[in-house]
């Protein structure tokens, strides 16, 4: 998630689950919504990346102490 304010971890994850849910909503009023799946799976791509990179960092710093 790189928008333009850097959110932490709880803040992020509340932000894509209130996000996921308004796309969810929206998909299934009109499932021919297009626009509405791309960029769900842009919000889903983008928190998993954001993830990754969190756990790596979170790993190279044990790796770190040992």
């Amino acid at each position: 998630m790189s928008g333009l304010v850097p959110a932490t971890s709880p803040e992020r994850d509340t932000l894509v689950v209130y996000a996921l849910e308004k796309f969810r909503h929206a998909v299934r009023l009109r499932p021919d919504f297009d626009r509405g799946c791309y960029n769900m799976g842009t919000v889903l791509y983008s928190y998993a990346c954001a993830v990754q990179a969190e756990l790596a960092a979170q790993l190279k710093g044990e790796h770190a102490c040992v």
